[in-house]
């Protein structure tokens, strides 16, 4: 399942945040089943400590256990995403 990840934390939080981002590498790369597989990078809203990424998710656990380990600095909102075709294809079936 693909889950688009929206992202934020407090400016003054950056030190940590980004001390975490360098470790959290090393923790799934020991671990990769304990976490989602990242589809894209992170994003950053140009100027902003606000971004995305969009993750695959195989078991709910992966999703937590990405935003546990950031927790408090990073605060996340989660929706899941299909394609365009996919959403077509569905719509078209409801419509007949």
């Amino acid at each position: 399942m693909l889950i688009a990840v929206h992202f934020e934390f407090d400016p003054k939080d950056m030190d940590k945040v980004l001390e975490k981002v360098d470790k959290i590498r090393e923790i799934i790369k020991k671990n990769p089943d304990d976490f989602p597989k990242f589809v894209t990078p992170d994003y950053i809203y140009n100027g902003e400590t606000r971004g995305f990424a969009v993750v695959e998710v195989e078991k709910p656990e992966q999703l937590m256990n990405i935003a546990r380990y950031y927790m408090p600095e990073k605060k996340y909102t989660c929706k899941q995403v299909i394609t365009g075709k996919i959403a077509r294809e569905i719509w078209k079936k409801q419509v007949r």
